[in-house]
């Protein structure tokens, strides 16, 4: 008989595949284990029991499902937001968020069947919620209990490709109403205002307008009609060189505007009354840009034949301010083309010759007729001011993308640009909006010019149409469907991303599983793969000169199919980079990923009492130490349906064997410490159920909450109630320890194994769970009854006097509420030749 004394290392494999059972040559395989439960890699190698499970309140509806999303306004702030059935709550340092002792509950569209399409993407204190069923929108964070969600509006834009046909249809405005509020720090205004030209300030320009209407007996505001654009300083610098009939020295130069004879501009002249001139031609002159728009002074003119001529002001007196500016129309179409409600709310875009014009549909009155809200002034014909350029007629325009029902599924940020990605009916298009502007998505400013910040609205075009369904910022834009992964990037790479230098390329050709987030690390972009049975690393491969996507499952091919497939993905960066997933059948998944260790160490998780997990999200802790996995846990509570978010509890790092704070190995669990108590209260969640409990850090009786509350044995000022749950691990079979070569499938008896652990009270061991055994009691002949015994650092000697077998496998368990860490194995084998 051949005796062999061996030495495993590490776990850094985690639980291998039962495929690789032919694999005992790879250190992969060596470094591994048949089966690890409720513990955690670490990126040392060794295993560190799973803490327990913190109690943190009942969500909103426990008949209804819940979403769990993380939001991180700043390095000192991280909250959860509970999307429930049309509502929103807010988690934050273990506790709902109140204001003025209510739980902020903002109100939302999202049924609870809608919430796993919700996708979701940050900017400061500013949360972008995307689902293809509902308008984009924002949920804000001005304080901790200050909180709102609001529409994530957008103009002009973004709109439909033009569509066959769409060039034999014309469409034209009517019934045309501008109007805005002009108000004055004086009073100005009255009756003899009515139909005079007044010239104000909005967003860097002159505009000239005619008071239309005012408020009887009110005279500090009016309502005006918005004619013409005068000024544009945007559109000028110093070195613009204007002709003018008189001889001046300081003007304001003005854009062309219309006129009743030929197209001419007029210009303000400060020096001549603050009337208006005439421009002709004459020699040029430089021009000088006068003040600006804040200390521009307004004035009330005379007008003629409906355009500025050279009259003396009637009034130069306060300073106003423009507001409530409506543009109303009905827009018409020569053939049906407004064919359902859902249209009600979509942009429109009109191209008038070169002008554009851009709307969103109010009501339908027709399948021919709607009536419509302007986004800017319909421009004027230059040679009749009473009538509109083209008589307001195009069949140059554009539908929006977006609609009742068909909205974008995916958003992100990327180089400054707000994005959004895929609807139902543009499944593979991105629509980019204009460089930090987040609002504003047209593809050419209003004279139908295409700038390099313009917003950016592209197809993916592949073998077959894709559902976009992440997006994910770096380098370069990474897109996933659920076919194949892309990367966006400008045509050339050191240039900004423009719509004239954009480039989108398929890289790979996997696909995705719907509805999971891929999570960046470093360099690498997680995803998981469509039909949720393999983990991707898609990374850059300079070789190449492409993004490659590695199976981080080959060795643990079976771990997501164990659990059905994954459906939710989150991560945790400290105290240790784990990924965790949630499986189909409510239990997790972690994997311990340090790519530049060659860790990738997949385990299992099952959570104690009656539990099934249905969401998962990760934030730090309130000091930043540690994040703090999140989740929603559906449980049976004395007969009746809960859901309850709980959360990991922070990694137990003891300073000295005595030193116990912090130990929580329960889960759902509720922690008192305080004054000493026999009566525990605050188990209202825990109601009817059999529960552990640890007392001063010692093991007590079982208890059944009853009202709320259990008795205990003895007075206790720390004490732990909460469910049990069990922590295993199986080790592979071995092939050494024979004379002849390889000892697999020989008959061998594990005769001893030596542990090295750390910070460890109680386990057992043995080759089956029926029958474990315990080894040497780890409390001291000094050690102080009634107390739990120090923690355990060292080797302790593991017997088992069971047969001999052909696989040489065991198990080692803690199933006390105690932590426990193995480093390492050392077996001495007996081999049967």
């Amino acid at each position: 008989m051949q005796k062999a004394n061996l030495h495993k290392t590490n776990f850094s494999a985690g639980e291998v595949s039962p495929a690789m059972g032919g694999r005992l040559d790879t250190a992969r395989f060596k470094n591994g284990a048949a089966e690890i439960t409720n513990f955690v890699v670490q990126p040392q190698g060794g295993l560190v029991r799973r803490m327990g499970t913190k109690f943190i309140t009942e969500v909103k509806d426990s008949t209804k499902v819940h979403k769990l999303v993380p939001f991180r306004p700043s390095i000192q702030e991280a909250y959860i937001l509970e999307f429930g059935n049309n509502s929103i709550r807010i988690i934050n340092n273990d506790a709902v968020v109140l204001n003025t002792g209510v739980p902020i509950n903002l109100v939302t569209t999202y049924s609870s069947a809608q919430l796993t399409e919700i996708y979701y993407t940050q900017s400061a204190d500013v949360l972008y919620v995307a689902h293809p069923d509902h308008a984009p929108k924002r949920v804000l964070s001005y304080d901790v209990d200050d909180w709102a969600i609001e529409l994530a509006t957008t103009e002009d834009g973004p709109y439909q490709s033009p569509q066959p046909g769409d060039s034999s249809i014309t469409l034209w405005l009517t019934d045309i109403v501008h109007r805005a509020k002009l108000t004055s720090t004086t009073n100005e205004f009255g009756p003899l205002s009515l139909n005079k030209g007044v010239e104000y300030w909005k967003d860097g320009s002159l505009l000239l307008a005619f008071i239309r209407s005012s408020i009887i007996g009110v005279t500090n505001n009016v309502t005006i009609e918005p004619v013409a654009r005068v000024v544009d300083l945007k559109q000028l610098d110093n070195s613009a060189v204007i002709t003018f009939d008189t001889l001046q020295t300081k003007v304001y130069a003005s854009r062309t505007i219309w006129s009743t004879e030929t197209e001419q501009s007029y210009i303000r002249n400060p020096s001549a009354g603050a009337g208006w001139v005439k421009m002709t031609t004459h020699s040029p002159i430089p021009v000088v840009i006068g003040t600006s728009p804040n200390s521009y002074a307004a004035d009330v003119m005379n007008s003629d034949a409906g355009y500025p001529q050279m009259h003396a002001a009637v009034g130069a007196v306060g300073k106003r301010s423009f507001s409530d500016e409506t543009i109303t129309a009905i827009l018409r179409s020569s053939t049906p083309l407004f064919l359902t409600p859902d249209d009600i709310g979509r942009q429109f875009r009109l191209n008038f010759s070169g002008k554009i014009v851009w709307g969103t549909i109010t009501s339908i009155t027709s399948t021919t007729q709607v009536n419509v809200s302007l986004g800017n002034m319909v421009p004027k014909d230059s040679l009749d001011s009473n009538l509109y350029i083209n008589n307001a007629e195009t069949t140059d325009w554009r539908l929006g993308s977006w609609f009742t029902g068909n909205y974008p599924r995916v958003v992100t940020f990327h180089q400054g640009r707000l994005i959004y990605a895929g609807t139902k009916l543009e499944q593979n298009r991105i629509w980019f909006s204009k460089a930090d502007d987040y609002v504003s998505f047209a593809t050419t400013n209003l004279l139908g010019e295409v700038l390099d910040d313009n917003g950016i609205n592209i197809g993916i075009v592949s073998g077959e149409v894709n559902t976009i369904l992440w997006a994910q910022s770096g380098p370069v834009l990474l897109v996933g469907t659920n076919g194949e992964e892309f990367q966006v990037k400008p045509t050339s790479i050191s240039e900004a991303l423009t719509s004239t230098n954009i480039n989108v390329t398929v890289q790979t050709p996997y696909g995705s599983e719907s509805n999971i987030r891929p999570v960046k690390i470093g360099p690498s972009t997680l995803f998981v793969q469509n039909h949720g049975q393999r983990l991707r690393e898609l990374m850059y491969n300079f070789e190449i000169d492409s993004f490659v996507a590695s199976d981080t499952t080959v060795i643990s091919e079976h771990i997501f199919r164990k659990h059905l497939s994954a459906v939710d993905m989150a991560y945790t960066q400290t105290p240790n980079s784990v990924l965790w997933f949630l499986g189909a059948d409510g239990k997790l998944i972690s994997l311990t990923y340090e790519k530049d260790q060659e860790v990738y160490a997949w385990t299992n998780h099952e959570l104690g009492g009656n539990a099934f997990v249905e969401s998962i999200a990760s934030i730090p802790s309130e000091v930043g130490m540690q994040d703090r996995l999140h989740m929603i846990v559906r449980r049976t509570i004395n007969g009746v349906t809960k859901r309850y978010i709980e959360r990991f509890d922070d990694e137990f790092n003891p300073s000295s064997p005595t030193d116990k704070d912090g130990m929580n190995y329960l889960d759902c669990s509720y922690h008192y410490k305080g004054a000493a108590i026999t009566t525990v209260t605050g188990l209202s969640h825990l109601e009817g159920e059999l529960v552990s409990v640890v007392a001063n850090n010692a093991i007590h009786p079982d208890r059944t909450v009853v009202s709320g509350q259990i008795q205990l044995e003895y007075s206790a000022t720390d004490v732990l109630v909460g469910y049990t749950y069990e922590s295993r691990v199986q080790t592979l079979p071995t092939d050494d320890g024979s004379q002849f070569g390889t000892s697999h499938g020989k008959l061998k008896k594990v005769h001893r194994v030596d542990c090295q652990l750390l910070n460890t009270i109680g386990i057992k061991y043995g080759r089956d769970l029926n029958q474990m055994e315990i080894p040497r009691s780890f409390r001291e002949t000094n050690g102080v009854m009634g107390q739990s015994p120090d923690l355990f650092t060292g080797i302790i000697q593991l017997t088992d006097e069971s047969s001999f077998n052909r696989d040489g496998q065991y198990f080692i368990v803690q199933d006390q509420p105690y932590p426990c860490t193995i480093l390492s194995l050392m077996p001495i084998i007996k081999v049967n030749e």
